[in-house]
């Protein structure tokens, strides 16, 4: 017979794509105050030009960061991160156009998952229009990028920050056994 477990709990990151209009400083400050997490550990800065999605709405010269946060969550609360993201985002518009964008994602220890607003063929619903992606599979010590996975998340220095950032959680979850026997 089948038995029912609970979800290991997951580290939460979010990438930001911004442009030079944004303080960073206060921008990590708002990310704390409404994931209601520390951030705990930020990525180098890498420039976003391999797409020209958001060069209409945000400018030219993007860049984008990566920031984990300190306390571990449930899968099933991870969705939520986006709709604050979203409320984040429009804290940051000019003329009604966004100047950053914020996808919340969680990382386990055998893949990645980022959240969207935008349906596709590979995005699973998950609640208030929030949508689940499976973008990188951890296999053979190293991240497998997937078709659809986005062309920087497969880049060697985003690859290492997500590679650290798994490191750093896989302790935490060690930790977590060592604190509960």
């Amino acid at each position: 017979m089948a038995s029912l477990a609970s979800f290991n709990k997951v580290q939460l990151f979010t990438g930001v794509i911004y442009n030079t209009t944004v303080s960073l400083t206060t921008l990590y400050q708002d990310l704390e105050h409404y994931f209601n997490n520390s951030i705990t550990f930020i990525s180098d800065r890498f420039a976003f030009d391999h797409s020209t999605y958001y060069n209409t709405e945000m400018g030219d010269s993007l860049n984008r960061i990566f920031i984990g946060f300190e306390t571990l969550i449930s899968p099933e609360q991870a969705s939520h991160y986006k709709v604050l993201a979203t409320t984040i985002e429009n804290k940051y518009l000019s003329n009604k156009k966004r100047n950053i964008n914020i996808d919340p994602g969680i990382l386990s220890l055998h893949n990645l998952i980022l959240f969207s607003t935008k349906n596709f063929s590979h995005r699973i619903p998950c609640s208030q229009g929030i949508y689940a992606e499976l973008t990188l599979l951890y296999q053979k010590n190293q991240f497998q990028a997937l078709d659809w996975t986005y062309p920087d998340f497969k880049q060697t220095g985003i690859q290492t920050y997500f590679l650290t950032l798994r490191h750093n959680y896989h302790q935490k979850l060690n930790q977590e056994t060592v604190n509960h026997d």
